[in-house]
């Protein structure tokens, strides 16, 4: 999903406006940002071994560049699909022009990035200097981690699923809020022994996921709860993960090695311990070959992971009850089949035990029994449940029918 796309916006109060710099303004931009690196670099305990390209830009250049970026990363094809099984999941609503809307959701809350492609640091000319430090401090770390620790590929959606992505964002996004975290301490002669006790950064993690959903961000206010959620979950999640790490023993230097190894699913990183003994995904597999659709195109065909089916049922069920329900996830396969104006999203799960499969199955069945105007047809198979959704009634039938046939799993 487009969370992951580039490594951008941090938490900033992005209502006061700068008047535009001047060329002396823009040079003590940069002298700002070489002396949050050096911070940084002290504070990490990792120097960058190549310089990079810092550039002061005006509000309307980041936002145009970040547009550019999405169209580059996504494309027409795919941002079309996932909004046809976004709907058809009911995650976003019917009438959602839901490119248009990702665009505003993800340039909201920008306060400068680092593009790790062009490894540039792009600096908000905008934000008041005295929260400039601390974005910069968050944006630099982004180009340690790529060039010194090698998180350049994280994000590539031709490598990974979209869960993987998810879970690589937030050890990316956690990391860095970290940094950020400990710079803003340093700034207030705060020993850093003190932020980096876990329940600290557990607080801290609330308190940002309260600021992101503030109404200073109207188009985050008036998202979908799913959209909400994985914009939030990258910062939020991520910071928990690293403090529930600390909080089994280990140290923050420690945490360059996650980036040797990183969580390999969102459940790892909602589920640290998961993590520790590398409770790795099943491979789940089925396909449309030999069937009516072997005609239709596919989008996606890759594993969502535990954090978008938590969210799915979170949109109706309370949090904790689709939390429960979501626990137990081993591995799944989503895909769209696609002809014409004829739509199928078709999902095989599996779980650890036959009594999670239950459970998901309960809800998944109340979830979508509740809606109309999509006809929902599931079936539990012991520790495997799968369930098709179109709006034609046999089209559900058949794609169901085709992954039961079709279904592999391998067990981890």
């Amino acid at each position: 999903m487009f969370l992951a796309l580039i490594l951008l916006h941090l938490l900033a109060d992005l209502s006061p406006q700068a008047k535009d710099a001047t060329e002396n303004d823009q040079a003590a931009l940069t002298g700002m940002a070489q002396k949050a690196l050096a911070k940084v670099e002290d504070m990490r305990q990792q120097k960058l071994t190549k310089p990079i390209k810092m550039g002061v830009k005006t509000k309307e250049q980041i936002l145009e560049f970040i547009q550019l970026r999405f169209k580059e990363e996504y494309g027409p094809d795919k941002l079309d699909a996932e909004s046809r099984l976004f709907k058809l999941q009911g995650l976003i609503p019917e009438d959602m022009d839901y490119g248009s809307f990702v665009g505003q959701l993800m340039t909201e809350q920008v306060a400068g990035f680092y593009d790790h492609i062009r490894q540039e640091l792009y600096i908000a000319q905008w934000i008041p200097a005295s929260i400039q430090a601390p974005i910069m401090a968050h944006e630099l770390f982004h180009a340690i981690q790529v060039q010194e620790w090698g998180a350049q590929d994280f994000l590539d959606s031709k490598k990974f699923s979209q869960d993987e992505i998810n879970a690589h964002a937030g050890l990316l996004e956690g990391d860095a809020t970290l940094v950020t975290l400990a710079y803003t301490a340093q700034m207030m002669f705060q020993p850093l022994s003190l932020i980096y006790q876990p329940t600290v950064l557990e607080m801290s993690a609330n308190s940002f996921k309260l600021q992101m959903l503030s109404q200073e961000f109207p188009v985050t206010a008036s998202a979908p709860g799913y959209l909400k959620s994985s914009l939030i979950f990258p910062y939020e999640k991520g910071l928990k993960f690293l403090a529930k790490l600390l909080a089994k023993g280990w140290k923050v230097e420690d945490f360059r090695k996650l980036y040797q190894d990183p969580p390999q699913s969102s459940e790892q990183l909602m589920h640290p311990e998961k993590y520790i003994t590398r409770d790795i995904p099943s491979e789940v597999e089925f396909t449309k070959e030999g069937s009516e659709f072997s005609e239709y195109k596919e989008f996606w065909g890759e594993r969502a992971g535990e954090f978008h089916y938590m969210q799915m049922l979170a949109s109706t069920l309370p949090e904790k009850d689709a939390v429960q329900a979501a626990e137990g996830w081993d591995g799944d396969k989503t895909v769209l089949w696609q002809k014409d104006e004829h739509n199928v999203a078709v999902t095989a799960l599996t779980f650890d035990t036959e009594k999670d499969a239950e459970e998901f199955a309960v809800a998944a069945g109340n979830y979508f029994n509740a809606r109309s105007g999509v006809h929902f047809r599931g079936q539990k198979k012991a520790r495997r449940y799968l369930f098709a959704l179109s709006k034609e009634a046999p089209l559900a039938e058949k794609a169901l029918a085709q992954a039961l046939k079709t279904l592999k799993v391998n067990d981890r």
